[in-house]
């Protein structure tokens, strides 16, 4: 009895330890709301941000359904790329990423993922079953693409740098609430793909709040449950032809350590180390209280993040020595 006590004790004394953890102030280097209104425009509602090598800035305006390109000093350099319903064209923009030379743009109309340079001009086209829950891309240019498919056993579809397709893997994620064909697909589609600097590949399940990290080698290295008190329950409704998803998990990013960045819903990212050990909780201070860095970018030691309509780049490397 006393064996199982001080069993009970050392775990809550865990638990404890690890979700009282002190929260960490990522600092903003850049407020990009007085940067793109001191240009002449404006972004009611942004999506993903993100940073060539050059320092210049690429924001998702959703309203426009385009991404919008400025100088490091804040010159508009235009709407990036071509609207239309052709080849060569974006007619709905879901999301995009930035690596290296490229844009890897998420088009929802056309259920496929367009490749641009960074002047907005057509490489080529990744057709896909469904429209690409994720991009993720290695740092040799591999092309990893979250589009499960009924009746192929994967999860993860594996593209060269050129969009050839070359196959796939991971398991999909189980969880009994979600057994019904319909929501069993929603799960599978809402997940997130990065690829650390090593070319480990995350995948992150935004329903279920678990997070997976496959080796080079594409076998599975870990799966982690999210779990602490800012952490809400995702979920899954279906209404005729309609899904409704609640998140427990927004979005992943995976920096120079290889260490796990986990933005949720409500005030913090979580971050853990490349063993999937919990090591602190970040996020960004405002007068209102603390926002998590949703729809986060990494580019050396700066993070950028779009948040409830505001834009900022941060000095994520101003965090790393305290985690």
């Amino acid at each position: 009895m006393k064996r199982i006590t001080g069993k009970i004790i050392t775990l809550l004394l865990a638990v404890f330890l690890v979700f009282s953890q002190k929260i960490l102030e990522i600092p903003v280097v850049q407020d990009l709301g007085k940067l793109v209104s001191s240009s002449g425009n404006y972004i009611s509602f942004c999506g993903r941000v993100a940073l060539d090598a050059a320092g210049n800035i690429y924001i998702h305006d959703k309203d426009r359904g385009n991404i919008l390109k400025f100088s490091p000093t804040g010159s508009f350099l235009g709407a990036l790329l071509p609207l239309g319903l052709r080849k060569k064209e974006i007619s709905s923009l879901k999301d995009f990423y930035l690596h290296g030379s490229f844009i890897y743009a998420i088009d929802e109309g056309a259920k496929s993922l367009k490749v641009f340079d960074l002047r907005g001009k057509f490489k080529f086209q990744i057709k896909t079953h469904d429209t690409p829950g994720s991009v993720g891309v290695a740092p040799n240019g591999m092309i990893f693409v979250a589009d499960y498919e009924p009746g192929k056993n994967s999860l993860v579809s594996i593209y060269d740098a050129k969009g050839k397709f070359l196959g796939g893997f991971g398991m999909p994620f189980q969880d009994p609430a979600y057994r019904d064909p319909k929501k069993f697909y929603s799960l599978q589609r809402n997940i997130t793909i990065r690829v650390s600097p090593a070319g480990e590949i995350g995948v992150l399940s935004n329903v279920l709040g678990v997070f997976r990290k496959y080796s080079t080698s594409y076998t599975l290295v870990f799966e982690k449950k999210i779990e602490g008190p800012e952490v809400p329950k995702g979920s899954i409704e279906i209404y005729e032809d309609t899904v409704a998803v609640i998140l427990a998990a927004s979005d992943l990013a995976i920096d120079t350590k290889g260490r796990f960045i986990i933005s949720l819903p409500s005030q913090f990212a979580y971050v853990y180390d490349p063993n999937g050990n919990f090591l602190g909780k970040i996020g960004i201070k405002t007068p209102q209280g603390f926002l998590s860095p949703l729809m986060m970018f990494l580019s050396r030691r700066r993070m950028t993040a779009g948040v409830r309509n505001r834009m900022f780049i941060l000095d994520y490397g101003a965090v790393e020595g305290g985690l």
